[in-house]
């Protein structure tokens, strides 16, 4: 059976730690956290390694709260714990008892302090409005059909320092504007500024 892959919503610690997990019914029902009316089964949060456990727990900090990343079975190998590391995670939040954590799908080293600081101001806006239909997104984006090879690509190559234009881009690329969105929901790219745009490296 093919499953669709849930895009990982951006949200801040103390916002998810605060939101209701709800348990769906069925083999292949997500669970979720429900944000401010945003169901998100996959998280993408950014935050500091303060903490490490054997091989089986990281905690990370945004600033707003911490939380456990918790790692199981021999077929998750728990990065070294590299405290002080500013880390970008996706992941599927779980609770157990009364604790909530995130089972990491992807951890990546931020060595740009500013992202912490550009995701603070991307959360300060309102989060996103619920989404009515599940969308399948890659980690890397791999597929020509949906454009995003192109994207990156005209990315890497028009930005000189300071970003590349995004209208140049959606003026270039088929679903330039619908490519570019699904590409920051899933963290590969950022606007470092109004109209620039950044890929995470």
């Amino acid at each position: 059976m093919d499953i669709k892959r849930h895009v990982a919503c951006k949200v801040g610690i103390k916002d998810l730690l605060e939101g209701r997990y709800v348990k769906e019914e069925g083999e292949f029902a997500p669970n979720y956290v429900l944000v401010k009316g945003l169901k998100i089964a996959r998280a993408n949060v950014i935050g500091v390694i303060v903490a490490a456990e054997d091989s089986t727990m990281l905690v990370i900090d945004d600033g707003s709260a911490r939380i456990s990343l918790r790692f199981f079975g021999d077929d998750q190998k728990r990065p070294a714990p590299l405290i002080g590391s500013l880390v970008m995670i996706i992941g599927r939040p779980r609770q157990f008892g009364e604790e909530l954590y995130i089972v990491p799908e992807i951890i990546k080293t931020i060595t740009n302090r500013d992202w912490m600081e550009l995701r603070r101001t991307e959360l300060k806006k309102s989060l996103p409005a619920p989404q009515t239909e599940i969308e399948e997104i890659s980690e890397r984006p791999k597929t020509a059909d949906n454009f995003v090879g192109e994207v990156i690509q005209l990315i890497r190559e028009g930005d000189t320092g300071d970003g590349a234009d995004i209208q140049e881009i959606i003026s270039k690329v088929d679903k330039g504007e619908d490519t570019i969105m699904r590409l920051l929901k899933a963290g590969e790219i950022f606007e470092i500024r109004p109209g620039k745009l950044k890929i995470l490296e």
